[in-house]
Order: structure tokens, then sequence, then C-alpha cells
């Protein structure tokens, strides 16, 4: 985990209808590296979910693809629930700020 200081930036698309505006956001920490095809499977092991498709990239220690935002939710509150510590999505401002 990466600890992001907070602060302030422009969000918005400069060539697309998005209006921009100001955004401010706290302090929060980020992972610093993708979650990995064999991270993702342990949580679908130990949860009977369905391991996602590589496509034929390979797993291991590849960034784990083909998850949706609901798998994403579900694999942060089962790592919040296996380590004791708070794990969630990065809101949009957030991942762009970062």
């Amino acid at each position: 985990m990466v600890r992001i200081p907070a602060g302030s930036f422009r969000m918005g698309g400069e060539y697309s209808d998005e209006k921009q505006h100001d955004v401010s956001v706290d302090s929060f920490a980020m992972g610093k590296y993708e979650v990995t095809f064999a991270e993702y499977d342990k949580f679908a092991d130990a949860t009977g979910r369905e391991k996602p498709s590589d496509r034929g990239w390979g797993r291991g220690n590849r960034p784990v693809i083909n998850v949706s935002w609901n798998d994403a939710t579900a694999y942060s509150k089962w790592l919040s629930n296996q380590t004791g510590k708070t794990y969630r999505l990065p809101t949009e401002a957030e991942w762009e700020y970062a």
C-alpha cells in the first residue's frame, strides 16, 4: 500500500462533454500493484466463486482481468475480513488523482 497525500486537482474531460471541476481528496492508501490472478484465485476458491478467464494470457502473478465491479467489491470485503484491515475500491476522484 502507498499513502497518497491529500490534495486537489481539476477533474473532467478537456476533450469530452464532461464539465471540468475542481476536486479535493483526503489522504488515502492505495495498492501499489494490481491484484494478481494468484491473489484473486485464493478469494474465488475460498468463496466458491467462478475464477475469471485469463483469455490465454496466463494467470499467476499477472494482473487479474475480467472481473466486474461487484466481484472487485466482494474481493475487497473478503480481504478486509481476512486481514482485519479495511479495504475498498478507490473512488473515481481518488483513482484519477493517484
